[in-house]
């Protein structure tokens, strides 16, 4: 519960950065990250000991030789508790989506596809759930995966359910792996837009976007050619696309909603979605 309580203080402490500076919220966050990190050291594994140690070694290395630099040490504090914040709403998030029906029903819809388009569907909507649950993803639609292909009886059914199995989960992977190339909800985007303020996401995505899309397209041919169509009698009729619609419409309204955000307030497009996650939070 104090644990959570620090991290509180770090989120305000970096929220009330976006929207101006002062040595009273960075004394907030120095307080909260140092708090939180107090108390969860032994939770801690060791590659983030040695990381938290070299963390705390540098700034000590630079006072002993008189070449602290108190601005920069500022900075570094208000962009570990941005990445801090960031993480936590994520984590928030992923924990309301999980658990949400409009998810759970959008994901059964991906899995039980015709076997003509369920790649296809599968790889971009993997992707599309991303956005909103990061990690969750592959524990969700794998567990969907896992339940949603049957094991068979004969050896000749096994053999296929195992190969539908292995299509499905490389067609999800390869969707999921495209995030941090275009997603602004990635640790990778976000950490670009910090470490060098003056590109924007915008500035990357135009890049970015269009080569994901070749990519996903590429496993998509790769797929087809390693596994030639079949006509298979009897499958049931797949679940229409149209109930992804209210799933497509939060993506949407979402990144739209964040980016008037940033116009208005003229703050970053990944500041504004943090602010903007909220909205989402309650959509699902």
């Amino acid at each position: 519960m104090l644990s959570s309580a620090f991290l509180l203080l770090v989120s305000i402490g970096a929220i009330g950065e976006i929207f101006t500076d002062g040595p009273a919220l960075r004394l907030m966050e120095l307080v909260g990250i140092l708090g939180f990190l107090a108390l969860e050291l032994r939770g801690l594994s060791k590659v983030a000991l040695i990381l938290l140690s070299l963390c705390i070694a540098l700034p000590l290395y630079e006072v002993s030789q008189g070449t602290f630099d108190l601005a920069r040490a500022s900075t570094a504090i208000d962009r570990a508790a941005f990445f801090a914040f960031f993480l936590t709403s994520l984590s928030f998030l992923q924990f309301a989506a999980t658990s949400s029906p409009l998810i759970l029903r959008s994901g059964e819809i991906l899995v039980n596809q015709r076997p003509g388009r369920r790649y296809l569907v599968l790889t971009f909507g993997a992707a599309v759930f991303g956005i909103l649950l990061n990690f969750s993803t592959i524990g969700l639609l794998g567990t969907m995966i896992a339940k949603g292909v049957s094991p068979g009886e004969t050896d000749e059914e096994k053999r296929i359910a195992g190969i539908r199995r292995r299509r499905m989960t490389l067609a999800m992977m390869r969707g999921f792996s495209s995030l941090p190339m275009w997603s602004p909800m990635t640790v990778t985007m976000a950490l670009i837009t910090a470490a060098i303020p003056s590109v924007a996401y915008g500035q990357i995505v135009i890049y970015s976007l269009p080569l994901a899309v070749v990519m996903l397209l590429l496993g998509w041919g790769i797929d087809r050619m390693s596994y030639p169509r079949r006509v298979l009698p009897g499958l049931p009729e797949a679940p229409s696309l149209a109930g992804l619609l209210p799933l497509m419409g939060m993506v949407i309204f979402v990144p739209s909603f964040s980016w008037g955000v940033s116009v208005i307030l003229g703050v970053t497009l990944i500041q504004a979605l943090l602010l903007g996650r909220v909205s989402e939070l309650v959509e699902i």
